[in-house]
């Protein structure tokens, strides 16, 4: 059986445990694993570097390595998924000058990974240094520029947020595929895998970062999946609104084209009526008069009257205020263009709604105000989120995504959990028994195979292990497991605020009279409504912005470390993760830089591809890895669950328990700040106050409120 164990084993052959370090041993097991070679040249490029770096073995020797390494743990159950190149003798002389590229008779390797790079000219150069693929270019932005082009394409085809009044009974429908499959880039993300979607249920989609959950729910909104009704009205929101001069109100109303048409219509017939001279028209008269109560009649049907006050309520329920509602959409940031989108769409009620990470722009007022809302959404709802306790309070299936198959449970995230738990226990039990069945079986065929009296025994049992149906071995994602290193310790003060007056004019501060203490045992959570100052009181703490009034103290040894919401701000996405901290740490190895980032999930050829090629919550994973590795003495964050699945939000808080400097968090993730924090402080109406209980009563507080 393959494992990490045995992989291990396998090393000790040809290393001595003195060679290197125990986790190396684990992380090239665990690559070799999550990143399973095809042949020796995939192992080659997966740990060669370590044999060069660290025993100075030549090429010859690696290779012969590799080869004897991966044919042993092909015996052990490691699956080659494609068969190696063959060479044959061709029927006739063939002049490469002569193939045009992309030509059906063109050369090429079935072993090209297209997710490596994407760059198309023939200058760029491809170097090997090492073994890692290193791709040089003159200027690398003409890839990531193309990769921005491509995902503004595909959303091209998105339906629009329009509102649809005619609805039968026939968009009441459930929707049952046996089987569908999505390749993208010749990489398969989903194969022979059934989609299971009821009418009127709320499914929460979970699955690690990077292993295709957007990519489904865009198949699913383009009706891609042969199955899904094309009549239906599935709408994705995954991106802001533009930033026009529409008022806020209208962009949200407009959705509905026959409201506002029949109004456009209503005020023109009411025009007409207003001039005498056009009622001496008895013909016109009497059409228009006939149009006014169709008019009339269907406004009432489609309940025009009560559109305003909807939009109203949920633009409101997501944190815009009165004055906001007469505001251009251009005047306010991406995060809130976001809300405007999930506002159009809640407003819209399309058959199907796909929500993707909805609560990573939200503070808590307007998460809980979500929570109620979707618990009364009378339609169907696909919601991609990682954080447990929304889940908890809206979902009623769980789909589980892994394995290129997605699998379905009712209930909770908890109920997941232990529904999950309970189906492995039987699974590997009945694993076992069948296992052992089988061995029993293949002992009887071996020792009488050659036995002519027991030839019709020996069939029937040969027949009778061909037509068992073998059961799955349980494939587990690897662990996540993030480390923090050991700061030198600072005796407090470290870092406080007296006093302090915060804002970006002298006159007009944000947040006033702080008084607030991190030293190198604080566990503080930072919570408020959005805009109120939160993140203005993290950027004084970090040195970016300097207090208006009042006195900040800084130990002088005091090493901070910040992370962002925008990983835009912190990773040139032109780079590769490898390259990135090579950059910031010219020092460190290869071999122990591809380490630190595998203890923080980024793995095998993932350190390998440009930042801009990573899902967000990858992305996540390499700022939270080049943060760390800068040994502050005080950690800073600003929404860092934002983006990360649910084993890597548990991984974080382990290690953030484990950490032994002082933490500030931004955070409005219930379960993560209840595992994290010890003490919680609330930024509104110009005010930063410790609040006097936990997390859950801070909860019962906002409700009150609400």
């Amino acid at each position: 059986m393959i494992n990490t164990d045995s992989i291990k084993q396998l090393f000790f052959r040809y290393f001595s445990k003195d060679q290197f370090e125990d986790k190396v041993f684990d992380y090239m097991a665990n690559m070799i694993l999550e990143d399973e070679p095809e042949n020796e040249s995939d192992l080659n490029a997966l740990i060669g570097d370590y044999l060069t770096d660290q025993l100075k073995y030549d090429e010859e020797r690696i290779i012969e390595i590799c080869k004897d390494l991966l044919e042993e743990m092909v015996k052990l159950g490691l699956k080659c998924a494609r068969k190696a190149i063959i060479a044959e003798k061709l029927n006739k002389t063939v002049k490469l000058s002569d193939i045009k590229v992309g030509s059906e008779n063109t050369i090429t390797s079935l072993n090209f990974d297209p997710n490596i790079f994407v760059f198309e000219k023939p200058k760029d150069l491809i170097e090997l240094q090492g073994l890692n693929l290193i791709i040089k270019h003159k200027d690398k932005s003409e890839a990531l520029m193309k990769h921005l082009e491509n995902i503004a394409k595909s959303k091209e085809g998105l339906p629009e947020l329009l509102m649809h009044h005619s609805r039968d009974e026939s968009h009441k429908v459930d929707i049952i595929v046996p089987s569908f499959t999505i390749s993208i880039a010749g990489k398969t993300l989903m194969e022979d895998s059934p989609l299971k979607i009821n009418f009127g249920r709320r499914y929460v989609l979970i699955g690690r970062n990077g292993i295709g959950k957007t990519t489904l729910l865009n198949h699913i909104a383009r009706k891609e999946i042969d199955g899904i009704p094309k009549h239906l009205q599935i709408l994705h929101v995954e991106q802001e609104v533009v930033a026009t001069d529409n008022i806020l109100l209208d962009e949200v109303l407009n959705c509905d084209i026959e409201r506002r048409n029949l109004l456009n219509e209503n005020i023109e017939i009411s025009e007409f009526f207003k001039n005498e001279e056009n009622l001496k028209n008895k013909e016109k008269t009497e059409i228009f008069t006939k149009r006014l109560v169709e008019v009339a009649k269907r406004l009432q049907e489609i309940d025009a009257d009560s559109a305003e006050a909807k939009a109203i309520e949920i633009l409101r329920g997501l944190g815009f205020n009165q004055p906001d509602l007469k505001k251009p959409t251009k005047q306010f940031s991406g995060g809130w263009r976001m809300r405007i989108s999930l506002a159009k769409a809640l407003f819209v009620q399309p058959d199907i709604l796909l929500l993707d990470e909805p609560t990573n722009h939200l503070d808590m007022n307007a998460v809980m105000w979500l929570e109620d809302y979707l618990n009364s959404w009378p339609y169907t709802l696909i919601v991609v989120s990682h954080a447990r306790d929304f889940i908890n309070n809206i979902a009623t299936d769980i789909i589980y995504f892994t394995n290129l198959k997605l699998y379905y449970y009712k209930g909770t995230y908890d109920d997941f959990e232990k529904s999950r738990a309970e189906r492995n226990k039987l699974q590997s039990k009945q694993k076992k028994s069948q296992e052992k069945k089988l061995d029993h079986m293949q002992a009887f065929i071996d020792k009488f195979r050659a036995n002519a009296k027991r030839a019709s025994l020996v069939q029937s049992r040969i027949k009778a292990v061909n037509r068992i149906e073998i059961i799955e071995e349980i494939l587990e994602d690897p662990s996540c497991i993030f480390v923090f290193p050991v700061p030198e310790k600072l005796n407090p003060p470290v870092l406080r605020l007296d006093n302090v007056d915060l804002g970006y004019e002298k006159t007009k501060p944000i947040v006033s009279k702080i008084n607030f203490n991190v030293d190198m045992q604080s566990r503080i959570a930072v919570v408020g409504p959005n805009g109120a100052g939160k993140t203005t009181l993290l950027k004084c703490l970090n040195n970016e912005l300097q207090a208006l009034n009042g006195m900040v103290y800084r130990h002088s040894k005091l090493k901070l470390a910040m992370f962002t919401q925008h990983h835009i701000d912190q990773l040139d996405l032109d780079l590769s993760p490898l390259e990135q901290l090579q950059s910031a740490y010219t020092d460190m190895g290869s071999d122990i830089i591809r380490a630190h980032l595998a203890s923080f999930g980024i793995t095998g050829n993932m350190a390998l591809r440009p930042n801009y090629q990573l899902s967000g919550g990858q992305k996540t994973r390499v700022a939270l890895a080049w943060l760390v590795l800068q040994n502050p003495h005080i950690i800073l964050m600003d929404e860092p669950t934002n983006h990360l699945d649910i084993d890597a939000v548990n991984a974080l808080a382990l290690a953030l328990n484990s950490y032994t400097g002082g933490i500030c968090i931004v955070s409005h993730d219930q379960h993560f700040v209840e595992s994290v924090c010890t003490s919680i402080y609330v930024v509104k109406d110009g005010k930063c106050l410790q609040f006097k209980g936990n997390f859950q009563d801070y909860k019962k507080h906002i409700r009150l409120n609400l």
